[in-house]
């Protein structure tokens, strides 16, 4: 998690839960390509990795920043290189720097902040076409529930891509035509840490007077949000002129 993120970790772990997760790796330090799997983890409280150190991953500057166990989180991964030892493969965490784990063959490979995933596909969609789609499937989820959401939901369902509009993104998928909202990205973002939800976010306040909820819930929709709009180190400024001749800074 980033300094820029919002950590909603205590609104969605129960109190009990204590838990990190530990991955080991092969030499001194971790690969930045490489995202343990869910069969590399093993859960472990954190009150039993105090005197460990080993790497966390900075998810916007992308690189693996090393740290004390003592400074985790509940629900943070840890990455340990096998030298430091603490697993047994029959009785699993064992804390005992002797007890070295046998790696994995490593498949996982690391979704980076910058990267959309889940937009690229080999069949292209239009973003019109997405946007109508994702309207009618909302629609059929309401129908479908036994009690009623806010008709609302369903303009916010048919905006959520918006952002996708924006020139970094299409830039990325190749400049198609009609407006594309998924395809074969054919390079990486020319814009470090840029997020086609927040644009969509960005571009509610910009031209539409709607209600905050409207806004968190098309930025949250691929559940990776800033708890507010400032720039990381890395990333580019534009400035903008207001209608009441203020220039200000925006980043998206």
């Amino acid at each position: 998690m980033g300094s820029g993120d919002l950590d909603i970790q205590p609104f969605i772990r129960e109190k009990s839960d204590r838990n990190c997760a530990v991955a080991w790796f092969a030499g001194d330090f971790p690969l930045s390509t490489w995202q343990p799997t869910e069969n590399e983890l093993c859960p472990v409280p954190t009150g039993k990795l105090q005197q460990f150190e080993g790497f966390v991953w900075n998810e916007f500057e992308e690189f693996w920043v090393a740290t004390k166990g003592s400074n985790l989180r509940p629900g943070q991964i840890l990455v340990l290189p096998t030298s430091a030892g603490g697993y047994n493969a029959i009785t699993g965490w064992t804390g005992d720097p002797t007890d070295k784990p046998t790696l994995l063959e490593r498949t996982g490979i690391r979704d980076h902040y910058s990267d959309d995933r889940s937009t690229q596909s080999y069949m292209p969609v239009s973003l019109a076409q997405h946007s109508l789609d994702v309207r009618q499937e909302m629609q059929q989820l309401m129908n479908e529930l036994s009690f009623e959401l806010p008709e609302e939901l369903l303009d916010i369902a048919q905006w959520h891509d918006l952002g996708k509009a924006h020139w970094v993104f299409q830039s990325a998928l190749g400049s198609p035509e009609p407006i594309g909202a998924k395809g074969k990205f054919k390079k990486r973002y020319e814009r470090c840490g840029f997020r086609h939800e927040l644009a969509s976010a960005l571009a509610r306040d910009e031209t539409h007077n709607k209600p905050f909820y409207f806004a968190y819930l098309v930025a949250a929709h691929h559940g990776k949000v800033r708890g507010t709009i400032t720039p990381l180190s890395y990333e580019e400024t534009t400035y903008r002129v207001s209608s009441q001749g203020k220039v200000f800074q925006r980043w998206i």
